[in-house]
C-alpha cells in the first residue's frame, strides 16, 4: 500500500500504525518529524517510543495506555521539544483515526505543526501579563503622588520632597518597563528572556503582590544564598506568577487569600515550585490544556480558573518543565505545582542542559 501524491507532499505528517503502534507507512514529512531516512522504508519501530525519543508527549494523561481506544481521539495530545540555548521549541499537534473501514485496526496519525501559533500565543499572552502588572503598580504611585503635590504646588515639606522622590522613582521603573516592553513587541527578546534566577522569586513576589494588593505572600523553604537558574525565562515566570496570584484573588470568596509558595530542589536537577492558597478547590470544568483552533491559541472553555492556566502549562512545557494544578487535602484551596529544569547551580559544576 502506498500513500497517494497529496498526502506525500503534504506539509502535515502522516503515518499509519498497527494495532501495536508499529509504524506501517509515513509520508516524507513524518520522516521527517521523527528523524527516519526520506528514502528508505520505516524502521519497524513503535510510534510513541520513537516519539519520545525526541518530543515530551504532553499532557501525560492524554497519552496513558497509548495506543489509545477510538473513543478518546479526540483528547489534546501534543509532542513538545523543548527550547534549548541553541534551538527554539516546537510543538506538533497529534490527531488519529481509523484507517479506513476495511482496515479498522490500522489508524491514520496526522503530525499538524503548530509551533508558529502557540509561541506566537504565549509571546502575546505574556506581553500583555507584563503590560498589566509592570505598569499598574508604578502608574498608580505617580498619579497618587502627583495629586498630592497638587494640593499646594508651593509648599515643598520634608514629607513633599519624599513624595517626590518616590514619584521620580516610580518613574524610572517605568520608563525601564516600557523599555522591556517595547523590546518584546519588536521581537527583541533578549535583554528579557534570560532564564530566570531563584534569587528574584521574592522580589517577584512582593511587587506583585503589591499590583494585587495581596496581604503578604509567604515564602518557604528559600535559601537567599543559591545562585539557582532554571530553564524557562524570567519574564515567563513573571507572568505564570501574576496569573497564579490573580486567580488566587479572583477565586477567594473574600478576595484576600493567603498565599504560600514553597520552594524545593529535587535530586539536583529539578526546581519545585508548589503555589499554594486558602480559596476554593478546583472543579476541573475547564481545561487546563492549551488548544490549537482556526491557527490561534485558545485556553480551557467553560466556567472555571483564569484563562491564563492553559497558556502557564504552554510555557511550562515549552521549556522542559510539568505543570499540574490539584486541591489542598488539609482545608479549602488549591497547589499549583511547578516543576523546572535547573541549568545551574551554585555557579560551579553546575547542571547544564
Amino acid at each position: 500500500m502506498e500513500f497517494d501524491w497529496e498526502i506525500n507532499h503534504n506539509d502535515d505528517g502522516y503515518l499509519v500504525t498497527g494495532p501495536d503502534d508499529t509504524i506501517l507507512h509515513a509520508n516524507f514529512r513524518a520522516r521527517r518529524l521523527l528523524g527516519f531516512s526520506a528514502g528508505s522504508p520505516s524502521p519497524p519501530a513503535r510510534f510513541r517510543e520513537t516519539a519520545l525519543s525526541l518530543y515530551r508527549c504532553e499532557p501525560e494523561e492524554a497519552w496513558t495506555e497509548w495506543p489509545v481506544r477510538q473513543e478518546r481521539s479526540k483528547e489534546i495530545r501534543y509532542l513538545i521539544r523543548p527550547e534549548t540555548s541553541g534551538s527554539p521549541s516546537s510543538w506538533l499537534q497529534v490527531e488519529f483515526s481509523p484507517f479506513s473501514r476495511q482496515i479498522p485496526h490500522q489508524r491514520l496519525i496526522r503530525l499538524h505543526d503548530v509551533t508558529e501559533s502557540v509561541s506566537a500565543g504565549c509571546r502575546g499572552w505574556t506581553l500583555r501579563s507584563m503590560i498589566h502588572h509592570r505598569l499598574k503598580s508604578p502608574l498608580a504611585s505617580l498619579v497618587t503622588c502627583l495629586e498630592m503635590m497638587n494640593l499646594d504646588r508651593n509648599l515643598l515639606s520634608p514629607e513633599m520632597r519624599e513624595l517626590v522622590e518616590l514619584s521620580c522613582l516610580s518613574l524610572k521603573r517605568l520608563q525601564q518597563d516600557v523599555i522591556e516592553i517595547q523590546q518584546v513587541g519588536a521581537g527583541r527578546t533578549e535583554p528579557v528572556n534570560s532564564p530566570f534566577r531563584l534569587a528574584e522569586l521574592p522580589d517577584l513576589l512582593d511587587r506583585l503582590g503589591t499590583t494585587l494588593q495581596l496581604p503578604r505572600v509567604t515564602v518557604i523553604g528559600f535559601k537567599p544564598a543559591a545562585n539557582l537558574t532554571v530553564t524557562i525565562s524570567a519574564i515567563a515566570v513573571e507572568g505564570i506568577m501574576a496569573e497564579l496570584l490573580k486567580n488566587a484573588v479572583e477565586f477567594h470568596p473574600e478576595r484576600t487569600p493567603s498565599v504560600t509558595v514553597a520552594v524545593a530542589v529535587h535530586n539536583a536537577a529539578q526546581l519545585v515550585l508548589q503555589v499554594r492558597d486558602d480559596g476554593t478547590h478546583f472543579t476541573g470544568k475547564q481545561s487546563l490544556i492549551p488548544r490549537y483552533q482556526g491557527r490561534e491559541l485558545h485556553g480551557g472553555q467553560g466556567p472555571g480558573r483564569g484563562d491564563g492556566l492553559p497558556v502557564v502549562a504552554a510555557l511550562i512545557w515549552e521549556s522542559g518543565g510539568s505543570f499540574r494544578l490539584y486541591n489542598r487535602e488539609d482545608g479549602p484551596g488549591v497547589v499549583a505545582e511547578l516543576i523546572l529544569s535547573i541549568i545551574c547551580k551554585d555557579g560551579s559544576g553546575g547542571l547544564r542542559n
